[in-house]
Parts: structure tokens; C-alpha cells; sequence
């Protein structure tokens, strides 16, 4: 029982919820996450309300009601209806895990948590959609009753202290709460529960008059942004916000209590937080009333004042520089929750505070080193300056209570450093650094992205000192500024957003320049942390390594510089190239190319043989060069994956082939023993019926066309190929798997045995006759062929043609019988009529029959 009271959002599945029947009943209390009070029904007053304290109003149980629940109060019969109020009949409700705050329940009327949900509204609780910047009002835990009021009581004083363990301002010593355990652990009775609360909630560390404390934003965006933190201070009368600097005296507060309010007296002006108008928090010379703490988990609290509460305007997310104190919401980890942190009495504490800036100027800020952000030191040895700090660094740890003791060490350190010049370092054009993440701990450099193209992409591993990949040098070009790859001589380029992109490198591009800023300055035992900017696009690194867009703690850099020359970057990219076995396919043969060829076609598995070809030269003239460039080893790097992939899947599949493949009217013939991507403005179609002398063609929408006989189409018709003007193609494909026997598919047989292959009687040849295209039949003597590649109608059938369409398709003598031989005693005919003595090459009527000789 105890660990459900003192765990946050003890569950994350509804399963878990214990649901009362007839015979057994279990109570909850339900808490606000943002408030810290609970729910409760206030008795005739329909509204739900939420308190502290506990009653019997303050217990529920939960009921099924069909696919929901109903939720039930122990001190009515009544049933919540809607998000806010009671009916008598209540209404279905959905509990489940907040599905934007995750370990945290949400109940809502509807199942998707659209709309009508309970939320904490300032005692109240009203309803509200929760929103994945908006859900702390709608996030609820449930935690299991003891069924003694006050025993509840303290398990949540408890719980909520042991959120909060400590000994500053707002927090819990871990004494108190180990007598408070005890108690609740024990068998005790209901006044030991009521009286072990009371002393835990005054054992918490409150204000006291006679110290002073500083009024400290608890909103993580100021350090996350800015590397700082923001308090409060006063301007002219005016309550205002600005990084936290304690020797600045307008930042001490008196803070006490008086009756039952809280006194918050300023050191500089002696003025009080006396109210706001217009939402501007102001001081005055009399106390606001109605002013104290709403304190929350990790000694977080609200300020309210007045009926107020305090918050930075115009803190743009944590990104803002300072403004103005106002009235404004509440709430936990945003820009109305606050630190009281107790500081040094103002008497001798704005003069340390003094000395401690100092000395942070002088070494914290301005840290000595090579580094973008570090500093180089002038003027002084930097022995003596040394010697100057540590001489005031005495006194800063020295614990004197005199103000003059550190205003004199002011004197003095200042007096000892005034000939120190301090140079921040920039980064400089023409050097090279390395990129770090502070949170990975992983450098930035480069990975393969397409081993078929050689394309990179920037990523994030383990340094490797050997690797020029985690090197760049910055190069400026006009007014802006690039950094290149030392390894693939490429540019970072757009950087992509997503958890699982990352941003690719190619060729300098003015959208793509880089700039950096400092997100925080070196300190003593920290080094400058800087923000890198690709295109204004701030880069993040991913744990996987992906480099990629977003502006968070794992946006962060340590750029460091590296002392190499330009000669000694070359050697390094040499042995580099040499321990990788870049090299290893420089001497690879180039794929030979078909001169005039309308497209090569070549395998998915590796570049086209342009890219392959040229990949290769890189190669080559590498391996060849006497002295090799820094240019020509990343071309090494960017074309090696090509030139491998190239070898290895030629290897594979047992070597190369390449046919040339000539289409010289719109219809042709095709088969090929390779598998091959479709030409551009062509279809294939297999055929096996025919209406009449139309063919019947059925398109081919496969992958995998090797060693199948086609028809095909060059489908554009403003450039039809012709017998003047064909279309010649070059597929490149594999020998493994070749075919090398014909192939019959239905009616088409395609040659793949012979150069040609000689086509028997009865079968049809593709052949032009009167400009009509079509597939003709070949006659008895005939003597035939059909060309390796190509394919023939081998369809028995009494049909003399065959056509693709039925335009022109003439009714009399409407085939071609191909003869080798003509009858001597034939009658023959030429197409106009006249009789000849005997048949030469072309096309005759013999004994009425239409024959190509």
C-alpha cells in the first residue's frame, strides 16, 4: 500500500485499475498532478472541487458502465456526469494513461481524449482536451485509500516529501520523513497519523526572517537555451527578470512570514512585493496581502501574490533575455514555477558575489587553449596570472563575513591583471577541427549512403584519430563559410528533421553555409559548448549516430581544433586510403558502351556504366599518380563503393554480357537472356489468340523478362522508329542464368541457340508488305530465318497474316507465301499485273498466290 502512495503515477494500463463490484469496494484518492490536492465532492454544490485535507469526499471507486466506467463517491450516491459536476445519473467516463503525459491517467467522456476531460482549474476541476504542450491540468494519479482519513493523509505528505528531499528552501530533510515512515508503518491510531503529519509538513524548510534568498525561475529552458539561470530583481519600482547575477543587490530578498502571509522585502530599495496591475508585479511600501507558496515536487513552488501568480513574460521558451514579472498561470517546469535559494548575507555577499565574477571573467570565461571559444593570452606570463587568481581565489574560499575583505581582493586581483590581454579564439579559414557532441561523446563524420551511386552522409561514432572522415576544414567563399569533408572533399547539405534522418553531403551550396554560436562559455572545469548551423538549421545528433535538425541538449558541440598541416592531412588521407583497400579494384575493365545507342539499359545492382566508367579513372589515376593529390584521394573515397559494387556483382553472377538490340518499325520481337528494365516509350506483350488476323496481345507487367519471348512497342508516335532511323538499345546483363535454348510461350518462340534460326513452314515471320506491318506466313520450300533475339509466330494455323490492328487489312490476297524456290513452269506475276520470265528478290504473284522470293 505504502508504495502506491508514494509512487507518481504508479501505473500505465487501465488493466491494472482495481473496479468495485457487490462484494468488495476500493477506494481511491485522485490527485492532481499540477495542483497536488484531490478531487472531492462538495455535498450539495454540484461543481467538484479539490483540497488538502481529507474527507470522505474525498474517496471514489470506479464501476463498469459497458465499454467505460462510472465514477462513484463515498459520500453521495450520486455519480459524476460531465467533467465538472454530479447527477443523479451519471455518465460513462474512460480512464486511461494520458496519451500526452505518459504515466499519468486522464479521465475523459470521450475514449480518445478529444474533449471533456478532467482538469485542474484553480480548486476547481472543469474540462479540457489535453494538448501535447497542454496536459498537466488533465493529469491525474490514483492512489489506493487506507480507509483512515488521516493515515491517507500522511502517506501523501510522504509521498510528497519524498519528492522533495532536502535541505533547501522548499524541501524535506530526510530525517522528518523517516520518523513520519515509521509512523505510518506502524499500527497506530488515527490522531498518531494526524499528529506525524503535522510534524513532517513543519519540518519542511521554509523562509525565515533574517536571511535572504534569491527568486530563481525553475523553467529548464533558460538552461538549456542559455546555459544560465533567471531570477528576480527590481526596476524602478517595477518587478522585472534577467540571468542571476548576486552582485547585483536590486536580487536579495528578506522573505518571512507575518500572520498568515509572506513578507517579501527587497535589500536594495527596502520596498515590499505590494500587488500588480495591469498583470505587472510591482513594489511598494506595504506588504501585498494574500501572498505565500504552493510548493511542488523537487522544491519547486508557485508565488502567489494577491491572488496571482508570478511568471517571466517574455521568456520565448527559454530563449528570452529578460522582461517583466507578471501575473500568469501556475504550474510545475514552466515560467511560473521557482527556486527560493538562500544566499549569502548582502552585507559581504554582493561584494563576493563581486570577486567570484571576476575570477570567472578571468579564467572561467576566458579558459586558456587552442580551441574555437577558448582564449589566447597576452601581456602576462600565464604564470603570473595564475599566481594573481589563486592569491584572490584564497580569499573567496576564505569565509570571511567583511565586506571589505573581498572588495579589497577586487582591488588587488585587478591591479595584478590590468596588463592581461585575452584573444577569444574564432575559427580560422583554412584549419581543421573536429566536431564532438557533448552528450554522445561521439565525433561527426561520414558514412556511405548509396554504395551503387557513392553517395555520403554525415554520422556520429567513436573518435578514431586515424580517420580523416572526423575532420573538416572551414573554408570561406564571398562572405560565407563552409565546411568540407577531408575524406570526401563534400558539404553538409539541408539538414533533415526526424528522428531516424540525418543529412547528406555533396557539392558547396550557399543554402547550406555554416555558422556556429556559443551556447556556453568555458568555465574553469568545462570547455566552450557551441551550437553548429547548417542553412540556419541547428544540428542535433541522435543516438544511433544520425545527425539531424533540433535544438535540445543533444544540440550541443565541442569544436576542437586540430593541429595538423595540409601536408601532413594528405599523408593521413593516404594511409587512410591505403588501411581501407580503397584501391583494391583500380585496375577493373570499363564497361564498354555502344556508340550512337538510343539508351543502355544496365542492372539495378550497380551504376550506370557513365558512372561505373568514370569511377574507375578516379581509380586509376590515383594508383598512377606519383604524388597523389588530396583531391584525387577523396575521389578515391567517393568512387570506390562505386567500382566494388560494379566487380562484386559481376563476380557474382558470373560475369557480363551486352546485347544490342535494333527496333526499326513500332511493332518488333524480343527476347533477351538477361533480365532487363523496359526502354523508354516501349510496352511488351506476350500473345497465344487472335480475332480474325488481329492478334490478341496481353501487356507484360512483370519484373523479370529474362529468357521470355515479347512483342514489343515503342509507343511514341511523333518519333517512330524506321528502317532509316531505328532505335538501338544496349542492355547489359548477367551471364549467370542465361538461356541459351529458344523459348516458346505461347504463340511466340524466341531464338536465344544460334546467331539465326531457321523458321519451318507454317510459322510467321514479322515482315512489312505494302507498308502494312504484320506477322506473314512462311511457305513449303522456304528457306527462313529468324535472328538470334528475336522471336517468330509458331501458331499452326490457316490464316496467311497476321496484323496488330485491323486498318488497311485487305479482303483478296491478304498473305505473303515465302518461297526459296519458284516453279519453272509458274506463272508469275510483279504487283502491277505484268508477267516476268523468272522471280528475283522481292514480292510476286505465282499460280494467285501473293510470295516473297
Amino acid at each position: 500500500m505504502l508504495t502506491l502512495l508514494c509512487a507518481v503515477g504508479a501505473w500505465a494500463d487501465v488493466s491494472e485499475l482495481k473496479v468495485s463490484d457487490g462484494s468488495n469496494t476500493y477506494y481511491y484518492l485522485i490527485k492532481s498532478y499540477r495542483s497536488g490536492k484531490f478531487a472531492k465532492w462538495a455535498g450539495d454544490n454540484v461543481q467538484l472541487l479539490q483540497s488538502s485535507d481529507l474527507t470522505d469526499a474525498n474517496l471514489w471507486y470506479v464501476t463498469t458502465d459497458g465499454s467505460g466506467y462510472k465514477l462513484c463517491n463515498k459520500a453521495t450516491t450520486n455519480k459524476y456526469a460531465t467533467t465538472s459536476s454530479f447527477t443523479a445519473e451519471g455518465a460513462t467516463v474512460y480512464i486511461a494513461e494520458n496519451k500526452h503525459k505518459s504515466g499519468y491517467w486522464c479521465v475523459s467522456l470521450t475514449a480518445d481524449q478529444s474533449a471533456k476531460c478532467w482538469d485542474d482549474q484553480s480548486g476547481k476541476i472543469g474540462n479540457y482536451a489535453p494538448t501535447s504542450s497542454d496536459n498537466e491540468g488533465t493529469s491525474w494519479t490514483f492512489v489506493l485509500s487506507t480507509g483512515d482519513a488521516n493515515r491517507d493523509m500522511l502517506g501523501n505528505a510522504i509521498a510528497v516529501a519524498n519528492a522533495s528531499v532536502g535541505t533547501t528552501v522548499g524541501c524535506y530533510p530526510q530525517v522528518a520523513i523517516n520518523a513520519a515512515q515509521a509512523v505510518y508503518d506502524g499500527t497506530n491510531t488515527s490522531e498518531a497519523y494526524a499528529a506525524a503529519t503535522t510534524a513532517l509538513q513543519n519540518a519542511q524548510v521554509l523562509p525565515v526572517s533574517g536571511k535572504y534568498y534569491t527568486i530563481t525561475s525553475a523553467y529548464s529552458g533558460y538552461m538549456n537555451n542559455q546555459g544560465v539561470t533567471k531570477s528576480v530583481y527590481v526596476d524602478g519600482g517595477i518587478l522585472k527578470w534577467k540571468t542571476t547575477n548576486l552582485a547585483d543587490p536590486t536580487m536579495y530578498w528578506e522573505i518571512y512570514k507575518d500572520g498568515s502571509n509572506y513578507v517579501f522585502k527587497n535589500y536594495s530599495t527596502g520596498t515590499f512585493i505590494s500587488g500588480y496591475a495591469n498583470s505587472q508585479y510591482s513594489v511598494g511600501g506595504t506588504a501585498a496581502a494574500n501572498s505565500g507558496f504552493t510548493w511542488l515536487d523537487g522544491g519547486q513552488c508557485n508565488i502567489g501574490i494577491a491572488g496571482g501568480n508570478f511568471h517571466t513574460d517574455g521568456h520565448s521558451s527559454g530563449s528570452g533575455a529578460g522582461g517583466n514579472v507578471i501575473k500568469y498561470g501556475s504550474g510545475k517546469d514552466n515560467a511560473s514555477s521557482w527556486y527560493i535559494n538562500e544566499v549569502d548575507n548582502p552585507s559581504y555577499g554582493i561584494n563576493k558575489a563581486a570577486l567570484a565574477n571576476r575570477l570567472n571573467e578571468l579564467k572561467n570565461g576566458k579558459q586558456l587553449g587552442i580551441n574555437p571559444g577558448q582564449y589566447t593570452l597576452s601581456g602576462m606570463t600565464s604564470e603570473a596570472y595564475a599566481s594573481a587568481r589563486t592569491t584572490a581565489k584564497e580569499v573567496l574560499n576564505g569565509g570571511s563575513t567583511e565586506g571589505t575583505v573581498y572588495a579589497n581582493a577586487l582591488v588587488a586581483l585587478n591591479n595584478a591583471v590590468q596588463s592581461a590581454v585575452f584573444t577569444k579564439n574564432e575559427m580560422e579559414v583554412g584549419k581543421y577541427y573536429r566536431i564532438q557532441s557533448t552528450t554522445r561523446l561521439t565525433y561527426t563524420g561520414v558514412q556511405r549512403n548509396d554504395a551503387k551511386t557513392g553517395t555520403s552522409k554525415m554520422w556520429n561514432y567513436a573518435y578514431n584519430a586515424y580517420d580523416p572522415g572526423q575532420i573538416w576544414k572551414l573554408e570561406q567563399d564571398g562572405e560565407n563559410y563552409y565546411l568540407v569533408n577531408i575524406l570526401s572533399g563534400l558539404y553538409p547539405q539541408y539538414v533533415n528533421g526526424g528522428s531516424d534522418a540525418t543529412t547528406y553531403l555533396g557539392a558547396k551550396n550557399a543554402s547550406y553555409k555554416f555558422t556556429h554560436d556559443i551556447y556556453s562559455e568555458a568555465s574553469e572545469s568545462a570547455y566552450p559548448i557551441h551550437r553548429i548551423y547548417f542553412g540556419g538549421r541547428q544540428v542535433n545528433i541522435e543516438t544511433a549516430g544520425c545527425v539531424n535538425w533540433w535544438t535540445g541538449e543533444n544540440a550541443r558541440h565541442h569544436i576542437w581544433t586540430v593541429e595538423k598541416t595540409d601536408d601532413e592531412i594528405l599523408t593521413l588521407a593516404k594511409n587512410w586510403v591505403a588501411s581501407q583497400n580503397l584501391t583494391a579494384n583500380a585496375s577493373a575493365s570499363k564497361i564498354a558502351v555502344t556508340p550512337g545507342v538510343t539508351q543502355v539499359i544496365s542492372p539495378s545492382e550497380f551504376a550506370a556504366p557513365e558512372v561505373v566508367n568514370a569511377a574507375i579513372e578516379a581509380l586509376t589515376a590515383y594508383t598512377s599518380a606519383t604524388d597523389p593529390t588530396l583531391e584525387q584521394a577523396q575521389a578515391v573515397w567517393n568512387n570506390a563503393s562505386i567500382v566494388n559494387t560494379y566487380v562484386n556483382s559481376a563476380n557474382t553472377y558470373e560475369g557480363l554480357q551486352s546485347i544490342d538490340y535494333t527496333l526499326k518499325a513500332k511493332y518488333g520481337t524480343i527476347i533477351l537472356p538477361i533480365n532487363y528494365s523496359k526502354p523508354t516509350n516501349v510496352k511488351l506483350y506476350s500473345c497465344n489468340a487472335a480475332e480474325g488476323s488481329v492478334l490478341t496481345l496481353a501487356e507484360y507487367t512483370g519484373v523479370e523478362p529474362k529468357n521470355k519471348p515479347f512483342i514489343i512497342e515503342y509507343t511514341d508516335e511523333e518519333s517512330l522508329p524506321t528502317a532509316e532511323a531505328p532505335k538501338t538499345y544496349q542492355f547489359i546483363g548477367y551471364n549467370k542464368g542465361a538461356g541459351t535454348e529458344n523459348v516458346t510461350e505461347g504463340w511466340l518462340t524466341g531464338v536465344l541457340s544460334d546467331e539465326y534460326t531457321t523458321v519451318s513452314a507454317g510459322n510467321y515471320v514479322l515482315s512489312k508488305y505494302k507498308g502494312k506491318l504484320g506477322f506473314y506466313k512462311v511457305g513449303e520450300s522456304a528457306n527462313v530465318t529468324c535472328p538470334q533475339y528475336k522471336c517468330y509466330l509458331s501458331k499452326g494455323a490457316s490464316a496467311r497474316a497476321f496484323y496488330f490492328d485491323d486498318e488497311d487489312v485487305e479482303t483478296g490476297i491478304n498473305a505473303v507465301e515465302i518461297e526459296e524456290v519458284v516453279p519453272a513452269d509458274a506463272a508469275i506475276y510483279d504487283l502491277s499485273g505484268r508477267r516476268v520470265q523468272s522471280a528475283k528478290s522481292g514480292l510476286y504473284i505465282v499460280n494467285g498466290k501473293k510470295i516473297i522470293k
